[in-house]
């Protein structure tokens, strides 16, 4: 019979997640954050307790020196201090079982060993932390092992299992949660014994995800053999190739994290891309319940189900907040996104993994446009046919989130840091702090400092020499009476032209609020109101569900209403990856392209769907609202959107459309055709300024105005920020057109049904030989004598299988570990109000 493949093996069968995220009895005080490097790292959705906030979990002050040191740099005796310093050492993550009934036990017995790790994963899904990452942690075993120095170069999890042998059908006494059987043969041995909980693995994921966003070196693929499974037995390990493995595949002694470990269900969590909704709309019931998001319903079925509430969001709003649809506005004008309403100050959230490429800021006492905020974060996203493989073919796209509220744009902190500072830090108080995007750019500019300094002196000293030789020659030609005042002149000239444009930069002090925003470089512009380009030599990444801001207000001055507008746009990249003849022709068809420089709707199709009217006389009405002022009803249009798919079909075809048209943040936009007729912008600028400040007040009296002047402080996309944002279309003739996709679809559609966004199973190990294989057996027996010699029998190997019974029980040496009364700085448990 031929083996399945490991990722449809993995989409089988659907964990019971009803039953295993519920009763969890999470304990107070938890945090969404670990530490790495002394510092807080954030794990989006997580419930953590970290050393750093509970001593007692502190391996390095409760389980001796010989439980924590210092890793070193490659090759050196010089400790490992930074991220930076750990890129080339931590290269891989070690899974255990910790044969305990939770990780209180397992922490107390590992002290009493003085043995050590860096997490545990209880039963109920709360990580807790006991070593920093950036510590070498005693848990990986020593030279007996296939990966000799496991402890120098992994990170250590241990998850709350009771892995003993059972030979009936009910978990050990002690197992908590829900938890199924399995069987399976361990390096050689048949296994029968349970297995992890859905809260489990979806913290391993979390975690796993943030480890190797921070250790960039971290292959997340287990040893999978030629055969396409995962290797159930010792091998050797690459680490280049594979840097997630348990127990048992360095040692053929170990049986952890047993035959209830599901490989397959954490290849396919990791293979697929951590997605998330742009915002958590529905409210959790109880606190110990997660968040409802992409990561949290495991199925694309529960998936579609929550996508639809945020699809109604925007369809579906009373009168007084209608609008913001896709494709087509109210109004009848192109929308390349939608708005999603939420209460003012709701966390905004990364859609996907990307690079900040651009954003706009602006202090809350700022003086905001007359139709709300303009401030937004653009994001673009490469997504690798195959993660990783350096010479993939890349998907390309970008994501806006615009109309964000203001923030304190001075204080450097984030509000993981402020929390820790202050436990009770109010929601109002964490809405003002800046995003972690921008400490992130604060730290990758500061990084670079030390560097450009250095650079800097080298140019001054470079340019005083050259000075000092230039005036040498000056002196010996004036001796000879060959001076002429030549370079005196040209000097003076430099000078002036140079004290001209420190001039011109600095007399931007009009009084009313600047009509067009102007863009600059990285922090200095974020501060200065401007539109900040992030260079790509101070790089700032996102995680997925990270915040990167927080619900501002848009609308009519007369009805501002809080929401955020979210977009998906490409250039025509996109072709490549999505086949609209085959796999993904359920999910999307491309719309006729408008090349107008208008936003306008022209074409009949859409207007044909959303209109029930001829589409002759539809496109007649909608093209008269520009030229004789007559503002189309959008009864409608809001009509139409509030349709369900089921009641209508074109409401969820039109979300499937892509479409070609100029982006309403676009400076091509002819808002009035007879306008000007220039070809760039900075001349048609200088002319919309002129008209609007005409004293005469000739054109206060014209057509539009008031709204072409509301506009006009939400035009950011020049050919200039095209180009740094990476769009291809913009080098050539920049004319403002992109492809558009409903952003709630193509965040469904990129998750789980984009092809080339699945990492390939590929082998990553070769099973070892039987000749290898008793070596190794050999050389790991002559090990294990020695540490009986010294008194130093390992955790857990007395758990191995025997004879009769329905449960193998451990060795009495386990046992009194288990039963070992509590020290005064042990964990302290549940029942003692932890």
């Amino acid at each position: 019979m031929a083996v399945p493949d490991l990722i449809a093996q993995a989409g089988t069968a659907e964990p019971k997640v009803s039953a295993g995220l519920q009763n969890l009895d999470i304990p107070p005080g938890c945090k969404p954050y670990i530490i790495i490097a002394g510092e807080p790292v954030e794990v989006p959705g997580a419930n953590c307790k970290t050393f750093k906030d509970y001593p007692e979990l502190d391996f390095a002050a409760t389980g001796g020196e010989d439980a924590v040191w210092p890793r070193k740099k490659p090759g050196t005796t010089e400790e490992v201090k930074t991220i930076d310093d750990a890129q080339d050492v931590i290269k891989g993550v070690l899974i255990h079982s910790d044969i305990t009934s939770d990780i209180a036990g397992c922490f107390r017995v590992l002290r009493s060993r003085q043995l050590s790790t860096h997490f545990g994963i209880d039963w109920n899904g709360v990580i807790y932390q006991g070593t920093d990452a950036i510590k070498q942690a005693a848990h990986g075993g020593g030279k007996e092992n296939t990966v000799p120095d496991a402890n120098a170069h992994t990170i250590g999890i241990d998850m709350n299992c009771m892995l003993v042998q059972i030979r009936g059908n009910e978990p050990p006494p002690g197992s908590r949660g829900v938890r199924r059987i399995f069987e399976a043969a361990i390096n050689g041995e048949p296994w029968r014994s349970v297995g992890y909980t859905d809260a489990q693995y979806d913290a391993l994921v979390k975690l796993l995800r943030v480890l190797q966003d921070k250790f960039k070196k971290i292959v997340l693929l287990p040893p999978i053999g030629p055969d396409k499974q995962v290797i159930m037995e010792q091998t050797a390990i690459d680490l280049e190739k594979c840097g997630l493995f348990g127990h048992f595949h360095i040692n053929h002694g170990k049986a952890d994290p047993g035959p209830g470990f599901e490989w397959t269900r954490l290849i396919a969590d990791l293979s697929r891309q951590a997605n998330s909704f742009p915002l958590i709309l529905v409210p959790k019931a109880k606190p110990d319940d997660k968040d409802r998001n992409i990561d949290s319903v495991y199925s694309e079925g529960e998936a579609r189900k929550l996508a639809e509430i945020y699809y109604r969001n925007t369809e579906d709003r009373p009168d007084e907040s209608a609008g913001g649809y896709f494709p087509i506005g109210q109004n009848g004008q192109w929308h390349g996104g939608v708005h999603l309403h939420a209460r003012r100050g709701t966390p905004v959230l990364a859609m996907f993994p990307g690079r900040v490429v651009a954003a706009k800021a602006s202090s809350p006492d700022a003086r905001t446009p007359a139709l709300g905020s303009n401030d937004f974060v653009l994001l673009r996203h490469e997504i690798a046919v195959d993660e990783k493989d350096p010479a993939s073919r890349k998907f390309k796209f970008w994501s806006l989130y615009m109309h964000l509220s203001p923030f304190d744009l001075d204080t450097d902190t984030t509000v993981t840091m402020a929390r820790v500072k202050n436990p009770n830090l109010s929601e109002d108080d964490a809405a003002r702090i800046a995003p972690d995007w921008v400490h992130k750019l604060r730290l990758a500019l500061a990084g670079k400092k030390a560097e450009e300094d250095a650079a800097e002196q080298k140019a001054e000293a470079d340019m005083m020499l050259a000075q000092r030789k230039a005036e040498e020659k000056a002196a010996k030609k004036k001796a000879k009476g060959k001076d002429k005042g030549k370079d005196g002149g040209k000097a003076a000239k430099t000078a002036k032209a140079q004290g001209g444009e420190r001039d011109d930069e600095g007399e931007r002090k009009d009084e009313d609020a600047p009509l067009f925003l102007e863009a600059g470089k990285n922090l200095e512009a974020l501060l200065d109101g401007r539109i900040a380009l992030l260079e790509e030599k101070y790089p700032v990444d996102v995680q997925v569900q990270e915040v990167i801001g927080r619900v501002g207000e848009f609308g009519d001055p007369d009805n501002v209403q809080p929401l955020v507008h979210v977009e998906v746009f490409c250039d025509g990249g996109w072709r490549e990856f999505v086949d609209l003849l085959g796999d993904h022709a359920s999910w999307w068809y491309e719309a006729n392209p408008d090349p107008s420089n208008d936003v306008m709707c022209d074409d009949g199709e859409t207007l044909a769907a959303v209109l029930p009217e001829q589409t002759s006389r539809a496109r007649r009405k909608l093209r008269e609202f520009l030229d004789t002022g007559t503002r189309i009803s959008g009864d409608q249009v809001i009509d139409f959107f509030r349709s369900t798919p089921a009641d209508n079909a074109n409401v969820g075809r039109l979300r499937q459309a892509i479409t070609f048209h100029v982006s309403e943040w676009s400076d091509q936009v002819d808002w009035f055709k007879s306008l000007s007729k220039a070809q760039d912008w900075a001349g048609r600028a200088k002319d919309i300024e002129a008209l609007i400040k005409d004293a005469r007040g000739g054109w206060s009296n014209r057509l539009f105005a008031a709204q072409l002047r509301s506009q006009l402080p939400y035009i950011w996309l020049s050919k200039d920020v095209a180009m740094h944002a990476g769009l291809d279309s913009a080098k050539g003739e920049w004319d403002g057109h992109l492809y558009h996709f409903h952003p709630i679809n193509f965040l469904m559609w990129l998750t789980f049904r984009f092809g080339t966004n699945r990492m390939k199973v590929r082998p990553t190990a070769a099973r070892a030989s039987a000749a290898q294989q008793k070596e190794w057996r050999k050389r790991q027996e002559a090990e294990e004598r020695e540490l009986r010699e010294k008194g130093q029998t390992e955790f857990g190997e007395d758990t191995m299988p025997g004879a009769g019974g329905d449960l193998e029980p451990p060795g009495e040496q386990l046992r009194d570990l288990w039963e070992a009364p509590q020290r005064p700085t042990d964990w302290r448990h549940r029942s003692d109000g932890d």
